[in-house]
């Protein structure tokens, strides 16, 4: 009977007020963590658009010293449905500007005809969702150039050794001491990270808030 009586006991499970005292720990649990995790989400979001900029900007600087590069190698931005880039959001790829073939090769030839070149693009890349690039007042072009020697500079004239692209929505900017800058923005929470360029070709990424 002992035996009986015990392993009833151990059968019993819980009881409602040891129910209802876990779920109100896990919900305690839950208030209390809800709102760093949520933002934690947001952050990191942003910073992974950031980096995957950087990282494309870092891929066209490598692809110019590879191949040592008479033109150069371009980080572009391209808006919605445009050359090089088909889909209805805004996306960015590496474009080479050297063409391998004799009957192009030594020639700058337009951005439009680059882009629309399979062999001289790299991949598509895109923001996440929520993500976009902020176009400021102080834009002056479309993208970063790469020389052979991983220097960079903005394409602001209409001369050699770093013409303009073709027209196009302005995402770049320069500053006086020649470096580059481009900056996304989530749009929900208003934050905001900027990727700077060197003239040396360094790519640094700086945070927009505090």
């Amino acid at each position: 009977m002992k035996l009986a009586e015990r392993s009833q006991r151990w059968q019993a499970g819980f009881s409602m007020v040891e129910l209802l005292v876990v779920v109100a720990i896990i919900a305690t649990l839950a208030a209390v963590a809800g709102p760093p995790v949520a933002n934690y989400i947001k952050v990191y979001t942003i910073q992974g658009a950031a980096q995957g900029v950087a990282s494309e900007i870092q891929a066209a600087r490598t692809r110019a010293i590879m191949k040592n590069v008479n033109k150069g190698v371009l980080f572009i931005v391209l808006a919605p449905n445009t050359d090089g880039n088909p889909t209805n959001e805004v996306a960015y790829r590496w474009v080479m500007e050297d063409i391998v073939e004799a009957a192009g090769a030594g020639v700058r030839q337009t951005t439009t005809n680059l882009l629309n070149d399979p062999d001289q693009v790299g991949p598509l890349r895109r923001l996440p969702v929520g993500v976009v690039f902020d176009v400021t007042a102080g834009a002056t072009d479309r993208g970063f150039r790469f020389t052979r020697l991983g220097a960079m500079c903005v394409p602001d004239t209409a001369n050699e050794p770093c013409p303009e692209l073709d027209a196009g929505t302005n995402y770049v900017s320069g500053d006086a001491n020649g470096d580059g800058q481009i900056s996304v923005l989530q749009t929900r929470t208003g934050l905001r990270m900027f990727i700077t360029v060197a003239q040396g070709g360094r790519v640094r990424i700086e945070r927009g808030w505090q």
